[in-house]
């Protein structure tokens, strides 16, 4: 028994003075009848291939006579049957061209270790979402630029952070982190000329899942994912102790750079702030990378990149306070100190 066949009841047999038996009253319809016929032929529709009638004021005219016109494509991209023109032809003497780009070779990854893609996805939608700080006023920067790491440690930062003596020891299950200076290096309103920090190191041991340990030193205008190392991303750069490589806004495998870092050694940069010259010009910050003691590179942070690289910003062009930057990934022991040796102002 079906439990909503009530729905189906009947209510036309209700209605007053109907009754089954009996037939409507008046007439029967008549029989169906066609038109009457036009031009001796019978009186039927009219045929779909028959012209309707045209409106006041516009002409009929009658298809014209003969096959319709053959197709001719005017497809710009010829079909891969078609013959090459010569210069569709790679060159066959190459010596004539120019060189890459600075003599620098691009990586979609790293040699060694490489964050997952769920962490970088992540990282390119908070930065979609989040756009730059404007740059701090002046009375709430510090009267005095000194080099102090902010004593907030990011959510996924598994060890010690002692701001006192900008000291960060972590433990094997440290995930990518960034911890950042508590007040900028530069800062638009107030700028200085040249900004100086390093880091010494002093444990590089391996990550939880055996991958040898991260250091990057670099800095990022905020705000920036604190699950990412400096140089991946926007407004940043950094140089990485696992493959010696190079990051600015490269979220990829980075610029072939230097060696890779061991431990006791003391890295650091020296960052030389563009913005507008004496004429009005704009002048581009340039960035030294020193290592124990002696300058071992640098680049302009408006360099032409590869059109296949990825970047989100132009560069650090003193428009952002700028922080400096530490990221770690495993199990390491650092030392964050102003100035860099071998370096005078």
């Amino acid at each position: 028994m079906c439990g909503f066949s009530s729905l189906f009841k009947r209510t036309s047999d209700k209605k007053p003075g109907f009754h089954p038996d009996v037939p409507p009253p008046g007439s029967p319809p008549r029989a169906y009848s066609p038109p009457p016929a036009t031009d001796n032929k019978q009186g039927h529709p009219p045929g779909s291939h028959q012209p309707t009638a045209v409106p006041s004021g516009f002409g009929y005219y009658p298809p014209p006579s003969g096959p319709p016109p053959q197709f001719h494509s005017t497809d710009p991209y010829p079909s891969k049957t078609d013959s090459p023109q010569p210069y569709d032809l790679p060159p066959t003497d190459t010596t004539s061209l120019p060189p890459p780009a600075f003599g620098q070779t691009y990586f979609t990854s790293s040699p060694t270790s490489n964050a997952s893609t769920r962490d970088a996805d992540t990282a390119a939608d908070f930065c979609d979402h989040h756009p730059l700080s404007p740059p701090l006023p002046p009375h709430l920067l510090p009267p005095t630029p000194t080099l102090h790491l902010s004593p907030i440690p990011p959510s996924r930062f598994h060890g010690r952070l002692d701001p006192s003596n900008n000291t960060i020891k972590t433990t094997k299950h440290c995930n990518d982190s960034i911890l950042l200076s508590a007040a900028p290096i530069f800062a638009p309103s107030r700028p200085v000329a040249v900004s100086a920090f390093s880091v010494i190191i002093k444990r590089l041991g391996k990550a939880a899942n055996g991958d040898t340990a991260v250091v990057a030193v670099g800095a990022v205008s905020k705000p920036y994912p604190e699950w990412r190392l400096p140089g991946w991303h926007r407004h940043s750069f950094g140089v990485h102790s696992d493959d010696g490589r190079r990051y600015s806004a490269d979220s990829w495998g980075g610029t072939e750079f230097t060696q890779p870092f061991v431990e006791g050694e003391e890295v650091g940069f020296v960052v030389r702030w563009g913005g507008e010259g004496v004429q009005g010009e704009r002048v581009a910050t340039v960035v030294e990378f020193w290592r124990g003691g002696r300058k071992e590179g640098g680049w302009r942070v408006d360099e032409v990149w590869d059109t296949e690289v990825e970047r989100w910003e132009p560069g650090m062009d003193g428009t952002r306070d700028v922080f400096a930057a530490v990221g770690v990934f495993g199990e390491v022991e650092v030392v964050v100190r102003e100035g860099v040796r071998g370096f005078d102002r």
